[in-house]
């Protein structure tokens, strides 16, 4: 899975809670581009493989969530101070107001079988 919150600049600041989230709540970062390959390694063909979006931009309940547990989590790991995750999260809603907020999670689909 890969989580993004990205405004068009090369250092989004706002990126690093997606990173928290996942470093802390994602159990395989690499399932998504190793499973076709262990599916075949353990005798499944993979008759589908298909990405699906979700994204979220004027209305980002769910990506809220992930920034403000994410600010937490950095704040918790003294990666962030307590002000500095309030910021991040008062940036996230800043964005949402002036529509520049773009939250996407990349989620893949396999559809295999074994031969009997």
């Amino acid at each position: 899975m890969t989580i993004s919150i990205l405004k068009f600049t090369l250092m989004d600041p706002l990126q690093s809670t997606a990173e928290a989230m996942m470093e802390n709540f994602v159990q395989n970062l690499w399932l998504t581009r190793r499973l076709p390959k262990q599916l075949g390694v353990t005798g499944f063909t993979v008759s589908s493989m298909q990405s699906h979006g979700y994204t979220q931009t004027a209305e980002p309940s769910y990506m809220l969530t992930i920034v403000d547990r994410g600010a937490d989590l950095l704040a918790a790991a003294g990666r962030v101070s307590s002000e500095q995750a309030d910021e991040l999260k008062q940036e996230a809603r800043r964005r949402i107001e002036s529509r520049e907020f773009f939250g996407h999670i990349s989620f893949l689909s396999i559809i295999a079988q074994k031969p009997t």
